[in-house]
């Protein structure tokens, strides 16, 4: 998390990360725990950091589902 809250950009297999860091002073994201996990919570006035926000969580429903797989196919697509 040290490197996340300094604001250096994560590399990884995602389209949409670099989006988000570039432009982390453009949204809000609120983190809620339950009992079962984590609720995310990410908004913006910027369309393009919109558009961002549901690539992103697009990828991650896909890691969740298909697990590595959703993630390399994300690669490939670039």
């Amino acid at each position: 998390w040290a490197h996340v809250n300094a604001g250096e950009e994560v590399r990884c297999m995602s389209n949409s990360l670099p989006t988000m860091f570039r432009n982390a002073s453009k949204y809000h994201r609120r983190l809620q725990m339950t009992a079962t996990g984590i609720v995310v919570t990410e908004t913006s006035d910027d369309a393009a950091v919109v558009a961002a926000i549901h690539r992103h969580a697009d990828e991650v429903s896909g890691f969740v589902t298909e697990g590595m797989p959703a993630m390399m196919r994300e690669m490939m697509q670039r």
